[in-house]
């Protein structure tokens, strides 16, 4: 996802009619902040409201957005945190981060499952027990999600956080013998 923003306020290009089809001149202006880890200082700039709204209901917490600010500057950045209005339904405000390369990431990320278990067709129950996991990741190496596969789960079996395959750059913190999903059978 690229966001191209601008430093300065966008309310010169928003027409001044209060009902265009963009919305009012006050909901097309958002303000954003960026704060780095490396030696940029932090600073804040003007985001298209609506393109953000877009994007953000697509991404997860460990997706990347390359902000290109000016046109010339071009940073990877992280949605470190987004104030939401749920009577209107938009992003009121979002702070952006942009880590060092090498520096380690800490991430609490769900675990989507894959698949049907055997066990579950063969009329056994499924049972989710942990729902997330805690991992840490250099920023190349920071998966978007953490899937688990459990179509070969059968009657009895446990799928632990051990059993995750993840990438080698990504070492997992929470207990490996942790169970994440069982079957059970039919009572």
């Amino acid at each position: 996802m690229i966001f191209y923003s601008q430093r300065k306020s966008i309310k010169d290009n928003i027409p001044q009619t209060p009902n265009n089809r963009y919305g009012t001149r006050q909901e097309m202006e958002r303000q954003y902040h960026l704060y780095c880890a490396s030696a940029c200082s932090s600073d804040e700039f003007d985001v298209d409201a609506i393109e953000f709204n877009k994007a953000w209901r697509a991404i997860t917490p460990t997706t990347f957005v390359e902000l290109k600010i000016d046109g010339k500057t071009s940073l990877n950045t992280l949605i470190k945190d987004a104030e939401y209005n749920i009577r209107n339904d938009e992003v009121l405000h979002a702070d952006f981060f942009e880590p060092a390369a090498d520096q380690k990431l800490t991430a609490v990320m769900k675990v989507q499952y894959t698949g049907t278990p055997a066990g579950v067709l063969k009329g056994g129950f499924m049972l989710k027990h942990l729902p997330e996991v805690k991992i840490v990741a250099t920023p190349k190496d920071l998966p978007v999600r953490v899937v688990a596969d459990i179509s070969g789960l059968n009657v009895g079996d446990v799928l632990r956080v051990k059993d995750l395959k993840l990438d080698s750059g990504v070492t997992v913190l929470t207990d490996a013998e942790e169970a994440l999903a069982s079957v059970s059978p039919a009572r």
